[in-house]
C-alpha cells in the first residue's frame, strides 16, 4: 500500500520535477560511483606503499628508512595543523575581544566628543548672548543713530555652481556720538545651502582705510542660523565724533547664494542700512563666471525714502534718488535675472543701485 502511494504521488508530480530529480539521482550514483572506486584506488595504492616500505627479516616485518621518515613527517604534518587550527581559532577569539574593546572604545570617544560639542555650543551661545548683553548695554537709547555711512560698495562674484563671492565696503564715521561698534547680518535666501559656522563662508573683516595695509577687525558673533548670521563689529579705538572715516570690507563665501537665480532665473538683492546724514553713493558690482549657461540682466527696484517721524525710519517705495538730511534708513534692492541665451549686451559690468535704469551684466570671468 505504501509503494502504491508512493508510485501516486510520483505520478503526480510535474514532467519537468521528475526530469530534474531523474537527473539529480543519476549524477548522485555516478558521483557515489566515482567516490568508491577512488577509494578503492586509494587503498591500492596504500597497500602497495606499506608492501614497498618493509621487508622481512628473520621472520620480522621491518621498515625501511624513507618509510619511517614518510610516516614521521605526516605526524609531524598533523600535529602541526592541529597547533595552526587551534592558534587560528585562539586569534579568533582575541581579535573579537579586540574589536569589541576598540568598538567600545570608540564609541565612548564619539560619546566625549558629543559632549564637548555640546558644552562647544553652549559657550558659543554664551558668549553670543553676553555680546548681545554688551551691545545693548553700551547703546541703551535706540532713538537715535550715531553713525555715518558715506558711502557703500557691494560687489557679487557669481561662480557657476551658483556659490557667491560677497565683498562690502562701507566708509563709516561718528555721527554726534563715539561709536564704539557696528552691528552687521548675513541673510541669503532660502534656496542657499546652510552655514553651519562662519568659518564654513570664510568670514572676514578689514580695515582697509589704507588700501596698502588692511588690518584685521574685532567682532564678536550674536546669532549663529544655517541661513543667518550675525555680528558687531568693533572700532577699536572707538571712532570720536570729528574723526575721519573708516573703511570697513566684510567679505565671505557662501556656497550656493545665489541658488534661487539658477532654479528660478531670477533673484532679489537687497542691502539696508542705518546712517544719521545722507549716503553719497550705493554701489551694487555682479559678475557672473563665464560657463554658467547664460548671462545676467540686473534691474534696480524703486529705492525708499524716509518717512517723516523722530524715530529711525524706514524707506517706502517712492522716487529712485530721493536723497535726505534727516536720519534715515537707505535701503537699496536690485532684481538679478539669468538669460539662458543670447548674447552678453556690451555694457558695463557694474550698476550704480540709485540709478534706477536697467542694464545687462556682461558674463565676466571671476
Amino acid at each position: 500500500m505504501e509503494l502504491e502511494e508512493l508510485v501516486e504521488k510520483f505520478a503526480k508530480l510535474g514532467e519537468k520535477t521528475v526530469l530534474w530529480t531523474t537527473v539529480f539521482a543519476v549524477g548522485l550514483c555516478l558521483l557515489l560511483i566515482e567516490l568508491a572506486e577512488l577509494l578503492h584506488q586509494g587503498s591500492d595504492f596504500l597497500e602497495k606503499l606499506i608492501h614497498a616500505g618493509v621487508y622481512l627479516q628473520k621472520d620480522e616485518v621491518r621498515p625501511y628508512l624513507w618509510f619511517l621518515s614518510l610516516f614521521g613527517f605526516l605526524i609531524f604534518a598533523t600535529v602541526v595543523l592541529a597547533v595552526l587550527l587551534l592558534h587560528a581559532k585562539l586569534n579568533r577569539k582575541t581579535l573579537g575581544a579586540s574589536q569589541n574593546s576598540l568598538i567600545a572604545d570608540l564609541t565612548q570617544q564619539k560619546a566625549g566628543l558629543q559632549e564637548s560639542n555640546r558644552r562647544a555650543q553652549t559657550c558659543i551661545t554664551a558668549m553670543m548672548t553676553a555680546a548681545i548683553h554688551i551691545r545693548a548695554q553700551q547703546t541703551p537709547d535706540a532713538s537715535h543713530t550715531i553713525k555715518t555711512i558715506e558711502n557703500v560698495r557691494i560687489i557679487y562674484r557669481i561662480s557657476k555652481d551658483f556659490s557667491a563671492d560677497v565683498i562690502r565696503e562701507y566708509t563709516v564715521k561718528a555721527a554726534g556720538d563715539p561709536l564704539h561698534f557696528w552691528q552687521s547680518s548675513i541673510t541669503p535666501s532660502s534656496y542657499a545651502t546652510p552655514a553651519e559656522y562662519l568659518d564654513d563662508i570664510r568670514f572676514q573683516v578689514l580695515d582697509i582705510t589704507r588700501p596698502n595695509e588692511p588690518a584685521p577687525v574685532t567682532f564678536l558673533q550674536t546669532e549663529n542660523q544655517p541661513l543667518h548670521k550675525s555680528v558687531c563689529i568693533y572700532f577699536l579705538p572707538r571712532l570720536e565724533p570729528g574723526d575721519p572715516a573708516r573703511v570697513i570690507q566684510v567679505s565671505y563665501k557662501w556656497p550656493g547664494y545665489f541658488l534661487e537665480m539658477k532654479n528660478s532665473k531670477r533673484e532679489n538683492i537687497e542691502s539696508s542700512f542705518k546712517t544719521a546724514e545722507t549716503t553719497k553713493s550705493v554701489r551694487i558690482e555682479i559678475f557672473l563666471q563665464d560657463g554658467s549657461g547664460g548671462h545676467s540682466v540686473a534691474r534696480s527696484l524703486p529705492s525708499f525714502t524716509p518717512t517723516p517721524s523722530p524715530q529711525p525710519r524706514t524707506f517706502k517705495p517712492s522716487g529712485m534718488d530721493t536723497p535726505t538730511k534727516r536720519k534715515t534708513s537707505p535701503r537699496t534692492s536690485t532684481n538679478t535675472s539669468s538669460s539662458p541665451s543670447g548674447p552678453p549686451p556690451k555694457l558695463a559690468s557694474r550698476k550704480k543701485a540709485a540709478t534706477g535704469k536697467a542694464i545687462s551684466l556682461p558674463a565676466t570671468a571671476l
